[in-house]
Formats: structure tokens, sequence, C-alpha cells
């Protein structure tokens, strides 16, 4: 299992992994390998890396990314998921977190939150944007991903999202 992104996550991902997995690698982007609150406490079965995710992606049977793809605009996410797709076996999946933006958006504060965030990408990001999950499912297709795509809504308007190979 590979992570890619956030690594405040590390640990709540470790502790569910662990059990069954005895391979979690962080890939950070920073010329620094890892904060120095990850690298303190080594555990067995985590493996921290610095990386590029635009080059390459170091080989898994899944790859967990975390808010990475609303970063990035069609063109660059479909880069990375072309290097994850490459990256995983024949029955390897992507597992992203991600917020889902409403195809029609329901007049309570609650649904309106997707396109609140949707605004500050536009204003932060050039090219970052929340996306619907049609739109989620069309990067995954255009980047190889054929198999399922499932969804799953986890809390507060993240989704998990599961491309597979």
């Amino acid at each position: 299992m590979e992570e890619l992104g956030d690594a405040m996550v590390l640990f709540r991902v470790e502790l569910v992994l662990c059990p069954y997995r005895r391979n979690l690698t962080v890939s950070d982007r920073s010329p620094n390998p890892a904060p120095c609150r990850l690298t303190a406490n080594p555990s067995h079965c985590v493996k921290h890396i610095s990386g590029d995710m635009f080059e390459s992606i170091p080989n898994g049977d899944a790859i967990f990314l975390k808010l990475m793809l609303h970063l990035h605009n069609d063109e660059e996410c479909i880069k990375i998921l072309k290097n994850c797709h490459q990256a995983l076996p024949n029955n390897g999946k992507v597992i992203a977190v991600e917020i889902v933006l409403p195809t029609t958006p329901e007049p309570i504060p609650a649904a309106q939150n997707p396109l609140r965030m949707d605004m500050i990408m536009l204003n932060l990001l050039r090219g970052g944007k929340e996306r619907t999950e049609q739109e989620l499912a069309k990067l995954a297709r255009d980047s190889g991903f054929c198999g399922a795509f499932r969804t799953t809504y986890i809390a507060i308007n993240h989704w998990a999202l599961e491309f597979c190979k």
C-alpha cells in the first residue's frame, strides 16, 4: 500500500493496515524525506521515501491518495493516475479520498460545503477544483482504469473513491 500526499494521516492508516499489510510506504514530494514526528517513531511496517508522483510511483497492491486530486487540473490528475496505474499489479486499485461535488446541490448548508471548497480551490490553486463523481470516474477511465469504480461516503462531504484496474 502506498500513501501519496498528506502524511498527517499516516498513523491512522498504519493502525488500520498493519495487522493486514507488511508494507506501508509514505511518499513525500518534499526534499526532506518525512517530517521529524514521523521518522522519530519508526515502525516495522512503514518505510518513508521521497519522490515525485509526476515522475513515478513505487509499486504496490493499492495506492492511497488523500485530498490530492482536487489540488490539480485534469491533465495533472491523469498523469498522477497513469503513474499509479503503471505501479499497480493487474488486480490493483487506487483509493482516493476526495470531496465530491453534488450533481444537484441541495439548499442546505451541509450540501453547500463542497461548493465553498470549490471556490477556495479556484481562488488558491491554478487548475485545482472539486469534481463530481462523474468527473472523477472520467479521470479514472482516461488514466487506464477500466475496472470497477466505487464510491463510499465517509463523513463531512468526503468520499472514498476506488479505481480498479
